[in-house]
């Protein structure tokens, strides 16, 4: 070390000495009594420990930043953030997507000799994969429970697997069915798993697993596609027909009854009670360009027996741009009332805050989550659980979001 660094003055001393002996050569640029800028000083970090990787925005305030944004870069652990604003006195960044126990903050500014260094912070993943599944496993409907243990419908061996609060995989299946898949699942009352696939029929398997069985049939020819239960002990139920059924599984009724119409030719694909209205996804299948193609409608539940008139909430394809519009697969809120959406193509989720019609529809953790979402189900606290069933193997996983705020009630878990 010490003879390279011997070499580099006499080799700059050399330069020196022969830029001076040379007429020719152009002026110095160096400025002895050039001192710099100031240099930037991080007094303090918002939030103070911790962060998300890759999506969250952290307040860095302190002294002799630039207000200018193009010359202030900010670094952890070696990986640039992304400004997203700047004032002498505060910076405001998201994380890089580093997930790292013992993160060191470096702000640089330009014209500055020295960085500014806010040691031992922590990037924490908002996503991370779970049940320890892979693409051998043929995933779909998805349903928790009040213990916040998952159960997953896997096609390939007809069975329904559970994955426990810790995130491992119950080695022995949960329950099992003779038909090939579930399309929705919904734990209702006294821990009993109810199964909707597509089919006229309604299927139950028993509190604590074991076998599925037909439990009551809709009407007609109609397929029950979605579930969801009210406050009340109704499980309401539709699909490939524009009607939405209700059944009350705790007063004894037998059959299901039409409860709510929608627009001609628009099937039921998704449904989810929320703050006293029953909301659908629905999407047309008629040959009318010029009505709603894909939409969310809703019906205020005013009493255990009778729902209010059908509003439509979104009209989705004009919102989102038409036939270039995200599938839409799910539905579900946050305690809030923020509603959250899963889809097939462009974002995995989007969010739309209340009152939803007119407001602005937003992608959400597209830095860390890439689509599709088939299936969505909030948990009992912040976490979404997302099943990303797709024909891209390395995409073929169930992930665990961390959504920073409480779900909405499933009622069925707590009646």
């Amino acid at each position: 070390m010490k003879t390279k660094l011997l070499f580099t003055v006499l080799g700059l001393t050399g330069i020196l000495l022969w830029q001076c002996s040379e007429p020719n050569y152009p002026d110095n640029i160096y400025d002895p009594n050039e001192q710099g800028l100031p240099d930037p000083v991080i007094t303090s970090v918002s939030p103070a420990d911790s962060a998300f990787s890759g999506i969250g925005i952290i307040t860095i305030t302190g002294q002799h930043f630039s207000s200018d944004p193009e010359k202030n870069l900010v670094y952890f652990n070696g990986n640039r953030g992304s400004l997203q604003s700047a004032t002498e006195t505060e910076l405001v960044v998201q994380a890089p997507n580093l997930v790292a126990d013992s993160v060191k903050i470096q702000v640089a500014v330009i014209g500055a000799y020295n960085f500014a260094e806010f040691d031992h912070y922590k990037l924490y993943p908002p996503v991370v994969e779970w049940g320890n599944f892979d693409h051998f496993f043929a995933l779909y409907a998805m349903a928790m429970d009040s213990l916040e243990n998952l159960y997953v419908s896997h096609s390939d061996d007809r069975d329904i697997l559970r994955v426990f609060p810790n995130g491992e995989r119950d080695p022995n299946p949960y329950g099992t069915h003779s038909f090939l898949k579930a399309d929705a699942m919904r734990m209702g009352p006294a821990g009993e798993l109810y199964i909707a696939r597509r089919y006229k029929s309604i299927y139950k398997v028993p509190a604590g697993g074991g076998a599925a069985s037909s439990w009551k049939n809709l009407p007609g020819n109609v397929k029950a596609y979605d579930l969801d239960f009210d406050q009340y002990g109704n499980l309401y139920t539709g699909g490939r027909k524009n009607e939405l059924y209700r059944i009350n599984v705790l007063n004894g009724e037998s059959s299901f009854a039409t409860v709510a119409t929608y627009p001609t030719d628009v099937h039921v694909n998704a449904i989810r009670v929320f703050d006293g209205y029953v909301y659908i996804i629905g999407d047309y299948i008629g040959t009318d360009t010029t009505v709603i193609q894909d939409g969310i409608w809703r019906n205020e539940i005013q009493d255990a027996t009778t729902l209010g008139p059908t509003e439509l909430v979104i009209d989705w394809g004009s919102a989102m741009g038409g036939s270039d519009a995200p599938i839409l697969n799910g539905i579900t809120f946050a305690e809030d009332g923020t509603m959250i959406l899963a889809c097939d193509n462009v974002a995995a989720l989007y969010s739309i805050d209340p009152p939803y019609t007119g407001q602005p529809i937003t992608p959400i953790y597209t830095e860390v989550l890439d689509p599709p979402a088939t299936k969505i189900t909030w948990g009992n606290g912040n976490y979404l659980y997302v099943n990303s069933r797709s024909s891209d193997d390395t995409k073929k996983r169930i992930f665990r979001v961390d959504m920073v705020k409480q779900g909405a009630p499933y009622y069925g878990r707590s009646l």
